[in-house]
């Protein structure tokens, strides 16, 4: 599962257990990747993330291009180790302008998703792996949890992990 964040920067992980020195909050892009065990059902998953922060130190970037840098990671991951994760986000319009490239139709591209675009037209997408849609934001849609899926649960641990929120993801993850 991916997401990406746009505002103004959380602290990072090490401030929040040593909390020594102020953090910037000047408005930054991050992003994460959340893995889940597909075989397993929510209460039992112990995510593994990978939080990319800093994408954009200068702040010109946004949430978009953001979300980009997370399913390119996240296919390089793929590639890399030969799995056939799938890969999930919240971000329609990525997922879309992604698959439309990789099959050959027309799109719009930006200065900022070009880079990550030609990524995919030169490796491709790791063989077995797809790229789909999920809906976003399952904290707002069952806001009491019951009957949340393994792309909700996966879905809102990306976007608390993309905003560096890792207070509620300690208290979101069964230990």
């Amino acid at each position: 599962f991916t997401d990406a964040s746009h505002e103004a920067s959380p602290p990072h992980i090490t401030q929040v257990l040593f909390p020594i020195e102020p953090f910037d909050p000047k408005a930054k892009t991050s992003a994460a990747i959340i893995i889940l065990d597909p075989t397993k059902p929510r209460h039992e998953q112990e995510p593994f993330i990978i939080y990319i922060e800093n994408i954009n130190s200068d702040g010109h970037l946004n949430a978009y291009v953001g979300e980009f840098t997370a399913i390119n990671i996240a296919n390089y991951i793929n590639i890399r180790l030969g799995s056939k994760w799938s890969i999930k986000s919240d971000c329609q319009a990525a997922v879309n302008l992604i698959n439309d490239t990789i099959s050959g139709k027309k799109s719009t591209y930006t200065r900022d998703t070009y880079h990550y675009l030609n990524q995919y037209l030169r490796y491709g997408i790791a063989p077995g792996t797809t790229i789909t849609h999920v809906k976003g934001h399952p904290e707002k849609r069952k806001p009491n949890r019951v009957g949340w899926t393994i792309d909700d649960f996966g879905n809102f641990l990306a976007d608390l992990a993309a905003k560096g929120d890792w207070r509620m993801i300690a208290t979101t993850v069964p230990h």
